[in-house]
């Protein structure tokens, strides 16, 4: 008898993209396309907006009218109005009202106190990283304030890596008997060899991926560039990702013409086309809780220079070239080695590849519901 899991919208509120709202609809995917793995999804919502959720399970959103997401800096309380008069609808598998009990809560963000939690007898949450504790922010309010609370009453905990599963029981060690670790999953669009080609980039370039944070490390990618530049190297700059501040721009001014300059926010076809033509892909934060992007580069094939932290070793063993963090000089080194060794890439690029294509949301969704029976 298949286990029923709900699934409640805050991400799907919070994101229309992103990399939580992505493991969420994969997971809900494959669960909806694989009967065997004895999970039947239950959303409960019936207003979708997210991206990856109506292109993943079409099945189950197509019906849902949109719900704008909500802007960053906003409070959640102002959009009371754009949620359905009832927020927590049952919809189910198959576009019917779900009625009585579930079997677990899978909360797709940290909430303790949630409304539907008489309804299930065991709770569920995933811990995506620890990097506002590294960084020291305020865990009692914003966005974070109930992170601990939730991780503390949950039955189960999934942690993407276990590097922030290390991290989250030295800070909480009464959740290590309840937390076990599943690594993401590569999307298809990066496994398949017929990727859209990259538009408007007829110019060397090394990839930036994602969000452009302070700890990012997106300013030491800049200061190893003007380091390749002035010894003669012409590489220049692709940007996935959000548009450019003003700010920004001015700072890549300062070392590129525009000319070796592009950016753009691809879908998932174009992004992996932007890897497979790039000379390398950077990865240059100092913290990070899995390093998806490192995997999606590696499944296309795409040479990858990325810090040396204990994560990325977790998470892309030797297969990738590591340089020392927070050094510019470091990471130029490093580009200038990896695009010198052409035949010595071009080996461990082939094997990277092998490498990703067994870590695939599949073998997520198949561990996750093997979690879930334990509770069973």
């Amino acid at each position: 008898m298949s286990m029923r899991v709900a699934y409640d919208s805050e991400i799907f509120v919070r994101q229309q993209r992103g990399g939580i709202s992505r493991y969420f609809a994969e997971l809900i995917g494959n669960f909806s396309a694989h009967p065997e793995l004895d999970v039947d999804p239950v959303l409960l919502f019936s207003r979708c907006s997210n991206q990856h959720l109506r292109q993943i399970v079409p099945q189950l959103t197509a019906d849902m009218p949109e719900l704008r997401a909500v802007p960053r800096g906003v409070p959640r309380m102002l959009h009371l109005s754009d949620r359905p008069k009832n927020a927590f609808l049952r919809y189910r598998a198959g576009g019917t009202h779900s009625q009585g009990r579930f079997d677990l809560l899978h909360t797709t963000y940290f909430r303790p106190q949630h409304p539907d939690i008489a309804r299930s007898s065991n709770l569920a949450v995933t811990l995506y990283d620890m990097i506002p504790e590294l960084l020291g922010m305020d865990m009692h309010s914003g966005p974070h304030r109930d992170k601990h609370q939730t991780l503390l009453r949950a039955d189960l905990i999934i942690s993407i890596s276990q590097t922030s599963a290390d991290q989250l029981h030295q800070l909480l060690p009464t959740t290590s008997s309840k937390t076990v670790v599943i690594p993401l999953g590569v999307s298809d669009a990066f496994l398949n060899g017929n990727p859209k080609s990259p538009t408007q980039v007829d110019f060397p370039y090394v990839l930036y991926v994602g969000s452009r944070k302070k700890y990012k490390g997106f300013e030491l990618l800049l200061a190893a560039l003007a380091t390749l530049r002035s010894q003669g190297n012409d590489l220049g700059l692709a940007i996935a990702g959000e548009p450019l501040a003003a700010d920004e721009m001015q700072a890549i001014n300062e070392v590129l013409p525009a000319s070796r300059v592009h950016q753009c926010t691809p879908d998932d076809d174009e992004l992996a086309g932007l890897y497979r033509s790039a000379e390398a892909f950077v990865f240059p934060s100092a913290m990070e809780g899995f390093g998806l992007p490192i995997l999606e580069a590696l499944a296309c094939g795409c040479p990858v220079v990325a810090s040396d932290i204990p994560v990325f070793h977790e998470v892309a063993e030797n297969f990738i070239n590591f340089f020392e963090p927070g050094s510019a000089e470091d990471l130029a080194r490093a580009l200038a080695q990896m695009l010198v060794d052409s035949a010595g890439q071009a080996a461990r690029s082939e094997a990277g590849i092998g490498h990703a294509r067994q870590i695939t949301w599949q073998a997520t969704a198949k561990a996750t519901a093997a979690a879930y029976g334990e509770l069973a």
